[in-house]
């Protein structure tokens, strides 16, 4: 039981780090897009989604430790740049 809660904290601090890669790429580019297999990082992998929903991008990073997952989303708005057509 301990062994799994562990597993499961794990998991979602993994989760954390790719969603935080996720958004550090897409200030550096809004054309990045994430790559198609998971990335090692802490022991575990991690993989990520885009989703574009008009006006926003949301991304879905799932994190994944010792057989055990889980996912965060975050979500970015865009707004128009000043003077642009």
């Amino acid at each position: 039981m301990l062994r799994r809660h562990i597993a499961s904290e794990q998991a979602f601090w993994i989760a954390e780090a790719g969603l935080n890669d996720a958004l550090y790429n897409m200030r550096i580019s809004s054309s990045w897009q994430p790559p198609a297999s998971a990335l090692d990082y802490g022991g575990g992998t991690y993989s990520v989604q885009k989703v574009d929903i008009g006006s926003a991008i949301e991304l879905r990073s799932t994190g994944t430790y010792d057989n055990v997952s889980r996912s965060v989303k975050g979500a970015l708005l865009r707004i128009p740049k000043p003077f642009e057509n």
